[in-house]
């Protein structure tokens, strides 16, 4: 992959996908743990940890870090909570150092992104991290990065053929509910893929559902996923 290039993993401008940021400590320590990544312009990435976290930390002292891309969810797992019962060693051997920056890369990945930090500045009570690529790797599949945003768009379709049909049932109840985790993976999908074709699926789906409501018991049941 060209360094920069981040349109080639599948980055799209402005969306959120999710990675494991791996970093030293001041000590010489690895740490990773998992954070949503963006782009605006293709060649930086863009990171907003919270500022009392390691992570944070670690990245405005050694002025770098490495964007590792997986498909595993255990990986995230054991990187989220090192701290509640995994072992140390256990953690360090997930660990080899990357090719051109000083930071630790996993060693088992589906693609990465060494960065070195262009800009560091606190933004409340998280941080801005803007890292520029200054290597890349993808391995021979053709991996893309995970964003929550397809995820919540299969959710919310699969909750709207149950909500048609509790409406047509009358079960208000029960579709009140559903239609309440809709509208949850509606904000979800506009807050990590803005301007997306996710956005406008979401959107359409909700204008029926308000449809189906007017709608009522004079509805079919629908093929319920």
């Amino acid at each position: 992959m060209g360094v920069g290039n981040l349109e080639k993993l599948g980055f799209r401008k402005g969306m959120i996908f999710e990675a494991i940021v791996s970093t030293y400590s001041h000590e010489g320590r690895p740490n990773a743990a998992p954070m949503g990544i963006r782009s605006e312009d293709m060649k930086h990435v863009i990171m907003s940890p919270f500022k009392r976290t390691q992570t944070y930390k670690n990245m405005k002292n050694k002025g770098c870090a490495v964007v590792n891309f997986v498909a595993d969810p255990t990986t995230f797992y054991q990187t989220a909570f090192k701290d509640e019962g995994t072992g140390s060693n256990a953690i360090n051997n997930l660990f080899e150092k990357a090719t051109v920056v000083e930071a630790p890369r996993l060693k088992e990945v589906d693609a990465l992104l060494e960065v070195a930090v262009v800009e560091a500045k606190d933004v409340g009570k998280r941080g801005m991290i803007v890292g520029r690529v200054v290597h890349g790797n993808i391995g021979p599949s053709r991996f893309r990065p995970y964003c929550r945003g397809g995820f919540a768009v299969i959710e919310a379709v699969i909750h709207a053929t149950r909500i048609r049909e509790f409406l047509a049932a009358g079960r208000e109840g029960e579709t009140g509910r559903l239609i309440e985790l809709v509208e949850h993976y509606q904000r979800l999908i506009k807050r990590v893929a803005p301007n997306s074709e996710y956005v406008t699926t979401v959107d359409e789906l909700m204008a029926r559902i308000d449809r189906w409501k007017r709608e009522g018991s004079g509805l079919q049941p629908s093929e319920v996923l």
